[in-house]
């Protein structure tokens, strides 16, 4: 069966990449929990989606140029556009959460280095989960080459998952194999055009699937073999998973 990954948490009904969402995720029992980090101004790790806070709170501003303590001014919105009680979480704040909720599942994260490289940040990550001693699994991706290079560097036996959109196949698609990744997370639109070379090399992990329509087609009727779908909407995947085991 296809692992349900709760994206950004469960954000379809929680500030998304916010402990709630988080919490809410576990409790819903999925497989894997995905999000973002992004390093702060003084150098901590931030869970956010975006380079600015601009989006996902009531206040603005690139997370680079921002203190831990000035980020933590901010409340994030629900997804109705209100604003919550939720402020952004620190990745040290979210793995004792998991601690404390005993999961036990994939916690995927994210290095959000396509657009902003921050120093040190592969090398940041890998260190709080060692000093950590997480229980669950830990994979690492990005779309950003160097540092799953860099991950891949400090720590030989790290999991990293390539992201993969269209515009990277179409540069690098014969070069995937060169990183030595061991997965790919690609773009749910691609799965039916994945190239020969990559088609049944790799565990897949798609993202973002929405929608009772997607979600039952790449539950039970798609012809690519997938390990892991990301979704926005991680009760609604778990419930059809639910009803589709009554059926057969």
């Amino acid at each position: 069966m296809v692992k349900i990954y709760a994206h950004r948490g469960n954000k379809s009904e929680f500030s998304e990449n916010s402990l709630e969402a988080f919490d809410s995720a576990v409790y819903l029992g999925v497989a894997g929990i995905e999000l973002d980090v992004h390093l702060s101004k003084d150098h901590e790790l931030i869970v956010i989606h975006d380079e600015t806070i601009d989006r996902t709170s009531n206040q603005a501003g690139y997370v680079k140029d921002l203190t831990l303590a000035e980020l933590k001014e901010a409340k994030l919105l629900n997804p109705d556009g209100t604003v919550s009680d939720n402020k952004i979480p620190t990745l040290d704040e979210v793995i004792d959460l998991l601690a404390e909720k005993k999961f036990t599942g994939e916690l995927n994260i994210e290095l959000k280095t396509d657009q902003i490289e921050y120093e040190n940040i592969e090398a940041n990550v890998l260190q709080l989960i060692e000093q950590k001693d997480v229980s669950f699994d830990v994979i690492y991706s990005s779309f950003n080459w160097n540092s799953l290079k860099r991950i891949r560097e400090i720590d030989a036996d790290a999991t990293i998952a390539l992201l993969v959109v269209q515009s990277l196949l179409d540069k690098y698609a014969d070069r995937i194999p060169e990183l030595h990744a061991n997965a790919l997370h690609i773009d749910y639109l691609l799965t039916e055009t994945l190239p020969e070379n990559l088609l049944n090399k790799y565990p897949l992990r798609i993202w973002t699937v929405n929608g009772q329509d997607n979600l039952k087609h790449y539950l039970f009727d798609s012809k690519i073999e997938l390990e892991a779908l990301m979704t926005d909407e991680p009760f609604q995947a778990l419930e059809l998973i639910r009803l589709h085991s009554q059926i057969v």
